[in-house]
């Protein structure tokens, strides 16, 4: 998520440096719509690790769990990277379009494509995410086999 927020705040500084009404718009659209997808997604993770019954959350691999635990926020999280990666239907595309909306309007439409490809490389690291998070299988006995065999292989 830290490589994340680099580009969504360039993403703003676009908007912003294009210094017009709707560039500040789309920017102040922008960084809302990012605002609450970020909010939404750490209070999600940040919910998983408090609870007693799950397994904590350390690192991206841990979220597999949140599917066996509740399929319901395992959606919701999948939403959220569909929404960060910019897919049509949801809000993270509609800050992206207005962003782009006014380079082009403001004439840099050669960074506009630019952009607009690297958002598509970008996508694939979300979609990669929700492939790790819905079709990669947990399984609590293999999980502490290999935490068993990290520290045998720690303190041998």
């Amino acid at each position: 998520m830290a490589y994340s927020s680099i580009v969504n705040i360039s993403f703003c500084l676009l908007s912003i440096y294009q210094n017009t009404v709707y560039g500040l718009y789309s920017g102040l659209f922008y960084i809302v719509v990012y605002l609450f997808l970020t909010l939404a997604f750490f209070g999600i993770a940040l919910m998983f690790y408090k609870t007693k019954t799950s397994t904590p959350i350390f690192f991206i691999k841990d979220l597999r769990a949140v599917y066996a635990h509740s399929p319901f926020l395992s959606y919701v999280i999948m939403f959220i990277c569909f929404s960060f990666a910019g897919i049509p239907p949801l809000a993270g595309f509609f800050g992206k379009l207005a962003v782009l909306y006014v380079l082009i309007l403001q004439g840099f439409t050669m960074s506009a494509f630019v952009i607009a490809f690297l958002t598509a490389v970008g996508a694939c690291y979300y979609i990669q995410f929700v492939k790790l998070l819905s079709f990669d299988k947990f399984n609590v006995f293999s999980e502490k086999l290999l935490f068993l065999e990290t520290i045998v292989r720690v303190y041998s």
